[in-house]
């Protein structure tokens, strides 16, 4: 990613947090600013797939509120473990995560990639409050076909904490 793109990102990140923060603003309405940070992050990250689970009760799962890509079988109450998974992997460690290619990264060895997966690069964030977690938000299937890179993780990272507030 070159200087210029980088720039141009950062312009974009900013536009999403001015609209994601108008939105909390003008609405009590939990579902609607999590489907729309969901998909303008998607749309400034030009990726084809993301989800958004919430941690449940237990503190032991999460469960998928939104998804975005998601093939409807794929997305059907989909319930992960901490520790399961990407997204479970983030919620346990409570860290962002870049997988450029979970293919062949050893913190996933028995993860099998869906086949309508075009990418295996995967970007994840917490959304957090302080110390506690509030759920997880995944990007995946970069629609150029690259993998994510530490500049994009670091966006995420960032945009979770806005949603997370």
């Amino acid at each position: 990613m070159n200087d210029s793109s980088v720039d141009l990102l950062k312009k974009s990140a900013f536009d999403m947090i001015e609209k994601i923060c108008m939105l909390i603003n003008h609405t009590k309405n939990t579902r609607e600013l999590l489907e729309f940070s969901l998909k303008g992050i998607m749309e400034l990250l030009d990726a084809r797939r993301g989800s958004i689970f919430i941690l449940h009760q237990n503190k032991k799962e999460l469960v998928l509120q939104i998804s975005n890509g998601i093939i409807p079988l794929d997305s059907k109450k989909v319930i992960k473990r901490l520790g399961e998974g990407v997204a479970g992997k983030v919620a346990q460690m409570k860290k962002a995560i870049l997988v450029e290619d979970i293919t062949r990264d050893s913190r996933f060895q028995n993860f099998k990639p869906r086949e309508s997966y075009q990418t295996s690069s995967f970007i994840c964030a917490p959304l957090m409050i302080n110390d506690r977690l509030l759920g997880v938000i995944s990007i995946a299937d970069k629609k150029c076909g690259e993998p994510f890179d530490i500049a994009e993780l670091q966006l995420l990272d960032f945009l979770s904490t806005q949603i997370a507030l």
